[in-house]
């Protein structure tokens, strides 16, 4: 029969080997995530210097390997504004470096009020931070030829995402 001294050591002793195993040591970091995977919330602002126009917008974003995909509402908030609202879909790929800097491209979809609008390139350009768990992201080209090409056009707008994993 085993003494419960013997006992308590055993279980005390397979304890801090499990504990050793799975946690992080003093002075070391848990392992970092791979990328950025599953769904986050966003939101924007923007400002156009060149018609002084507002924009804002929230929606959220999917992640999946390399494969991006976003619905957001959007609106221009300057007076006397005629109430400008686009309900955007976005499809694309993601290039992630090392650093946690990112860039996604990929196609816009959007409804100005009621009227479809042509679909248009985006590219955006940030990065991730705290293990995937936030980015920040702003336009970097707006516009080109079509879907499927990089985008080309120097946005008018400075607008700047903000996103947190949901």
């Amino acid at each position: 029969m085993t003494s419960p001294k013997t006992l308590i050591a055993t279980l005390g002793v397979g304890a801090l080997l499990v504990a050793g195993a799975v946690l992080p040591r003093v002075g070391e970091a848990a392992p970092a995530a791979s990328g950025p995977s599953g769904a986050y919330a966003f939101s924007f602002t923007g400002h156009d210097p060149t018609s002084s126009e507002d924009i804002v917008g929230a929606g959220s974003i999917v992640f999946s390997g390399s494969t991006v995909t976003a619905e957001w509402g959007e609106e221009n908030v300057t007076p006397p504004s005629t109430r400008d609202v686009l309900t955007v879909s976005f499809t694309g790929t993601l290039v992630l470096r090392s650093d946690g800097s990112t860039d996604i491209d990929g196609c816009v979809s959007a409804i100005d009020n009621t009227v479809p609008l042509t679909p248009f390139p985006l590219r955006l350009t940030g990065a991730f931070s705290n293990a995937f768990k936030s980015f920040r992201l702003i336009d970097l080209l707006v516009g080109g030829p079509a879907c499927g090409s990089t985008a080309t056009g120097t946005p008018n707008a400075v607008v700047s995402w903000t996103g947190e994993k949901l």
